[in-house]
C-alpha cells in the first residue's frame, strides 16, 4: 500500500514528505568493502521507517566532510552525499510523535 493512501498522523506525514524531499548533491562509488570509510557501518544517525511492524526503509547517515554527509538508503547500493542542512529536519526524537492523552 502506498503510504500516501494510508492514514497517518500529521506528524508522520510531515516526516515522510521530508524524507521524500531529500536531494543528493553527489553520488559516490559503491563498494561494500569501504562502507567504514563513509561511516556507514556505525552511522551517526539512523532513521528507520516501519510499516505494519516490518522495516519498510531506512536511512543511514555517516561521516561528514565539509558541509555534506554520506547517506545510504536501505539496501540500495548507492552512497549519496547530501547537504547537512537538509538532514537537520530529519533529526527528531520519539518525543516528537508522542500524543498527550487526558
Amino acid at each position: 500500500q502506498d503510504w500516501r493512501t494510508a492514514w497517518f498522523s500529521p506528524m508522520v506525514e510531515e516526516m515522510m514528505e521530508k524524507y521524500l524531499a531529500l536531494k543528493a548533491s553527489g553520488v559516490e562509488e559503491y563498494d561494500p568493502k569501504i562502507l567504514q570509510l563513509y561511516g556507514l557501518i556505525s552511522p551517526r544517525l539512523s532513521i528507520i521507517l516501519w510499516q505494519d511492524d516490518v522495516e519498510a526503509n531506512s536511512i543511514l547517515v555517516g561521516n561528514t566532510v565539509n558541509d555534506e554527509s554520506y547517506l545510504k538508503s536501505g539496501a540500495s547500493p548507492p552512497i549519496y552525499r547530501i547537504k547537512n542542512d537538509a538532514l537537520e529536519d530529519l533529526k527528531i526524537s520519539a518525543e516528537y510523535f508522542k500524543i498527550e492523552v487526558e
